[in-house]
This record gives structure tokens, C-alpha cells and sequence, in this order.
């Protein structure tokens, strides 16, 4: 009756270290795909605009959006942004 005992506890241990095992595993996987859909992204882009008040007039904007569900934390802007009007 020992061994029967001694197997099923043998079982059973096993069976705990796969399941442990898995757990670990699809917890893992969980927080990879809640972190690739909640992640900040941060889009650029120019915007025109035209309008009528007095006179007609044109407006171009530099536009920094987050579209993702995060606050986006960090952001740096590097390089050369002068702008100059063409031919000038």
C-alpha cells in the first residue's frame, strides 16, 4: 500500500510543477499582450488649415498626438526644426 501512496504523491508533485509551470507561462503572455495594446503611440504630423475672417488666410501646424491608451512619457524631439518659406 506504500508504493501506491508513495506514486500517487510522485503524481501529484508533478502535475503541480506543470501546472505551476503553465500558469507562469500564460501570466507571462498576458502581460506581454495588455502591454502591446495599452502601449503610448506617439504621432507626428502637419496640419492645414484655412480660413475666412476678414481676409483669407492659411495656417500650417506642427501636430504631436498620443493615440494609444498610455501617457507617453519621455518624449524627445531632436535635430534641425527651422523652417523656411520656399525661395527664401
Amino acid at each position: 500500500m506504500a508504493w501506491i501512496t508513495l506514486i500517487a504523491t510522485i503524481v501529484v508533485a508533478i502535475a503541480t510543477v506543470v501546472y505551476v509551470w503553465l500558469t507562469h507561462r500564460l501570466l507571462k503572455e498576458t502581460k506581454r499582450s495588455i502591454d502591446e495594446t495599452d502601449r503610448p503611440e506617439v504621432v507626428v504630423f502637419l496640419k492645414f488649415e484655412d480660413s475666412w475672417t476678414n481676409h483669407y488666410s492659411y495656417k500650417l501646424s506642427f501636430c504631436v498626438q498620443n493615440i494609444g491608451k498610455r501617457a507617453a512619457r519621455k518624449v524627445k524631439f531632436e535635430g534641425n526644426f527651422s523652417f523656411q518659406a520656399v525661395g527664401g
